[in-house]
């Protein structure tokens, strides 16, 4: 079940992603925000194949994933 809800992730990110290339028009926010949806599809890509992955790989796509959303928000905020 938890691979499932992973690959769900996925591919709502993937989609997240599709859309915001067919709209066409990518500012730099667009472009960051593409960044940190690519990162996640990679998380939650590797989550669904944890089987295949040690933790302290787990843990480091997972530590770069929360990086690139907190980089987006405080870059931002401003």
């Amino acid at each position: 079940m938890t691979a499932t809800v992973y690959w769900g992730c996925a591919a709502a990110f993937i989609s997240l992603i599709a859309l915001m290339i067919l709209r066409g028009r990518t500012s730099k926010t667009g472009l960051a925000i593409l960044a940190c949806c690519v990162v996640s599809v990679v998380w939650a890509g590797a989550n669904a194949l944890s089987g295949n992955l040690s933790a302290a790989a787990l843990a480091l796509i997972d530590d770069i994933r929360l990086s690139a959303w907190l980089l987006f928000a405080v870059h931002w905020s401003r």
